[in-house]
């Protein structure tokens, strides 16, 4: 079947379509309105991509970007979900609103908005509304960790989109991930805690996404680099480590030669095989083709 999102009445005007290699491509779908929402300053939106045909509904992820909870945009994942979306994924990257535009938990609310946008909308998306992940980087990474362990948690699900409708999603992935930043040193604890805490009566632990955890959660990916100094192994050892205590399933690869960025294409395949074991796609194959067909074009240039 042929996505009929383009015809939606859910997607904000004159969107961005752009349609090659068997994707379309959408930007500016809105998914949190400020007029319904009196908390919000403005719209928030999401950019997707998926597959132009699909013959059943398809898994769905969201990624969400880095910038240390100060910076950042949805478009800095425009190349992350397309990778995703080749392996047969409706794929969204989106805003959250940044620590100028208020602290702990607004940024919690609006990712959990854009969960309950993609459930309430599943039929006429195309997605299946039992297979919903979620992955991120750097703070987008401890995000993806809070959002994913904290459903059901009533202060952090919010009510942007309803506050009936559930936050849960089926796994979790965090790329070079703060997913402990109370071990931060220097500026790097200053900045989170500049987010976290820009409300005096705001508990610190309840910004940690080893608060929530419990034996019920989904389970989790964490992607590290070997000599990342932003977020070092050693503090997503220590992370693992609680995870073991809660009995919360895990996978951990660690990338040699590779900092915060990870740079190395290959290094995402572990990454794409835990979507695929947990969510139904079949991303690693389709982006190890592609890179099979990259690294043949490459060597055939002078």
């Amino acid at each position: 079947m042929f996505h009929c999102i383009l015809l939606l009445t859910i997607t904000v005007a004159q969107n961005q379509i752009q349609v090659n290699g068997g994707l379309v491509q959408m930007r500016d779908i809105e998914f949190a309105d400020a007029d319904e929402d009196q908390g919000l300053s403005r719209a928030l939106l999401m950019d997707v991509v998926f597959p132009t045909e699909a013959e059943e509904a398809l898994p769905a992820v969201l990624f969400l970007h880095g910038g240390g909870w100060f910076g950042g945009k949805r478009q800095d994942g425009l190349k992350a979900i397309q990778m995703v979306a080749l392996g047969g994924y409706f794929a969204a990257s989106i805003d959250y609103r940044l620590a100028e535009e208020g602290g702990f938990p607004a940024a919690v609310h609006d990712c959990k908005a854009a969960i309950k946008f993609l459930r309430l909308n599943s039929d006429a998306l195309g997605i299946d509304p039992t297979k919903i992940g979620i992955f991120g980087v750097s703070a987008g990474g401890h995000l993806a960790a809070l959002v994913g362990f904290s459903a059901g948690d009533q202060y952090l699900d919010g009510s942007i989109n309803g506050d009936d409708i559930s936050t849960q999603v089926t796994c979790i992935a965090s790329i070079s991930g703060a997913v402990m930043p109370q071990l931060a040193d220097g500026r790097g604890k200053q900045v989170y805690e500049a987010w976290a805490l820009q409300d005096q009566a705001t508990e610190l632990e309840r910004t940690l996404p080893e608060y929530y955890l419990d034996d019920e959660d989904p389970p989790i990916y964490l992607l590290c680099g070997e000599d990342d100094r932003v977020c070092p192994v050693k503090d997503t050892n220590t992370f693992v480590q609680i995870l073991k205590s809660k009995n919360v399933k895990y996978d951990i690869d660690i990338v040699p030669n590779q900092g915060h960025r990870i740079t190395e294409p290959s290094a995402f395949l572990g990454l794409l095989e835990f979507l695929d074991t947990h969510l139904g796609g079949n991303a690693q194959s389709s982006f190890k083709e592609y890179l099979n067909k990259k690294d043949t074009s490459g060597r055939g240039r002078k």
